[in-house]
């Protein structure tokens, strides 16, 4: 039987189907949580699970830690210390925007990686289904290395390039509302992040929603790089593509699984910081050791309970964007390096190993090849 030239994939699939898909592919890797976890702790999730054992700290106790340092600047001198300070805060801001970054796009391309795999022959299979001839995609995603991480990663500055705006814009309003804050603040109970949040709160939604955004933009971004072998600065421009041509369906991907990870992490979080000011106050208090130990291991469960619930949370939520990115896309997308190499067709496929004997690799229009007897 003659090869017929691949036709774009029937788009049958709907958004709540690829969402309800996700989280039972989610369920079924367990691997991929600690992937997507590991990402999403180097991309600041870190600091969400050390809230409940650090306490925020109060304009007073701002003003008084930072009172020796900024005192001489006010009278013109130069404080060494200020300096030190500063270029402290600078040289970790740095290190841990590229390190994140870097950590983050190697997890991005083990995950697009797995999700490649898994992916092409559930296209095969729709394929079929859909009555639509047509090569089988390649599972061979490139593997997470040096270029693809780096591709990864720029990417997903690139995609941020919104929020940089937003961040200039909001950058005097914060810095004016500080130092209102700390020079002539109107109660010094409530932590200083609280009381910007609550007095810039269209600032903060700008921010945030330019967040979101460059995260979803930066997701599809990494699955151009990892599965279809774009350049950093065009897998940046089709995610942000991808946005405005899917506004719908891609709002609702963000709101989705912004939401599932508020739903995992928050009230773990709580619980945990309950649990540990708990274990605080029975410490102070000079209780029993037993009671204090129990108290230290039911934070440790809620901590760790946490975390758990994170990954699961993330996975679905990287699985889910893969799923919408697919959506779009034809059956094709991933290539046909591996279908080219099989050579076995949707019959007769003695190698594959899914039912029906639609073959996991090769070919969906050929038929096998007859076998000469001996």
């Amino acid at each position: 039987m003659s090869a017929v030239p691949p036709r774009p994939l029937r788009r049958t699939a709907r958004w709540r189907d690829t969402v309800l898909g996700a989280l039972l592919a989610a369920l079924e890797r367990p691997r991929l949580w600690v992937v997507c976890l590991l990402g999403f702790l180097v991309r600041g999730g870190l600091f969400l699970f050390l809230l409940p054992i650090v306490v925020l700290p109060t304009p007073a106790g701002i003003q008084a830690e930072l009172a020796p340092l900024l005192v001489p600047l006010v009278f013109g001198q130069v404080s060494p210390g200020l300096g030190l300070l500063t270029v402290a805060l600078l040289a970790v801001g740095a290190a841990s925007l590229v390190l994140g970054g870097l950590v983050g796009a190697w997890m991005d391309a083990l995950a697009g990686r797995e999700a490649a795999a898994d992916a092409a022959p559930e296209a095969a299979g729709i394929a079929a289904a859909s009555d639509v001839v047509e090569a089988a995609p390649d599972t061979a995603a490139p593997a997470a290395d040096g270029r693809v991480v780096g591709a990864v990663c720029t990417a997903r500055l690139l995609a941020h390039a919104p929020l940089a705006v937003a961040l200039a814009w909001c950058a005097p309003r914060v810095a004016t509302t500080v130092h209102a804050e700390l020079v002539t603040p109107f109660e010094v109970a409530t932590p200083i992040a609280v009381r910007i949040a609550t007095a810039l709160p269209d600032a903060i939604t700008v921010v945030l929603v330019a967040w979101l955004l460059g995260e979803a933009a930066g997701g599809l971004a990494a699955r151009e790089i990892v599965i279809r072998r774009r350049s950093a600065i065009r897998g940046a421009l089709l995610g942000w593509l991808d946005l405005l041509r899917h506004p719908v369906a891609s709002a609702a991907t963000i709101v989705v699984g912004t939401a599932a990870v508020t739903l995992a992490v928050a009230p773990a979080l709580v619980a945990a910081a309950a649990a540990w000011g708990s274990a605080r106050s029975l410490l102070f208090e000079g209780a029993p050791p037993a009671h204090v130990a129990l108290a230290l291991a039911g934070f440790v469960t809620l901590w760790l309970g946490g975390l758990v619930l994170a990954g699961l949370a993330t996975a679905f939520r990287a699985v889910a964007w893969t799923e919408e990115w697919l959506r779009h896309r034809p059956a094709t997308v991933l290539g046909d390096a591996v279908g080219s190499a099989g050579g076995t067709g949707t019959i007769g496929d003695r190698s594959t190993d899914r039912r029906a004997g639609w073959p996991a690799r090769g070919t969906a229009d050929t038929l096998e090849a007859p076998q000469r007897r001996s």
